[in-house]
């Protein structure tokens, strides 16, 4: 707990409380003594151009755009499509739909776990996060495209 008569400042808050710059923000040590160089923090402008260029950027974005899709799919259409497509109940559409979302939780928490045992391993962080999501990411998308193709219930 700090002392009474040392203040704390709000940008050291977390992130989800008060937005903090982190270790390179204007109150860390190395500023604070004047020790700012043009490599610092206000030397360091990128325009937005060049981020938005960027293959991680259009890449990142690509994707949540088709998550996005895939939500509301899954919120909108898919369960008229078990009740009247494929003739499934309401309570069994809703059923389904419930294991959908279910399932969708037991892979995130299981994507998080992968991830985190091939880093510890020493995988490359580009391979452990970002070829793993996306592996996950096309097994969904392959899921989607073989929806028309069940089978309705007898």
């Amino acid at each position: 707990m700090p002392s009474a008569d040392r203040h704390v400042s709000p940008r050291r808050w977390p992130v989800p409380v008060g937005g903090a710059e982190g270790r390179y923000g204007t109150d860390s040590p190395a500023v604070a003594e004047g020790a700012e160089t043009a490599t610092g923090p206000a030397a360091c402008r990128t325009p937005y151009r060049r981020i938005l260029a960027t293959r991680t950027w259009i890449g990142a974005t690509i994707a949540y755009f088709g998550t996005y899709w895939v939500i509301a799919f899954a919120l909108v259409w898919l369960p008229s499509y078990l009740h009247e497509g494929l003739g499934y109940s309401s309570a069994t559409s809703a059923r389904l739909l419930m294991l959908v979302w279910g399932m969708s939780g037991i892979v995130l928490l299981g994507q998080a776990g992968l991830t985190g045992w091939l880093l510890r391993r020493g995988t490359a962080s580009r391979w452990a996060r970002g070829r793993v999501g996306g592996i996950l990411m096309l097994n969904g998308a392959a899921a989607c495209l073989a929806l028309p193709w069940a089978r309705p219930v007898p």
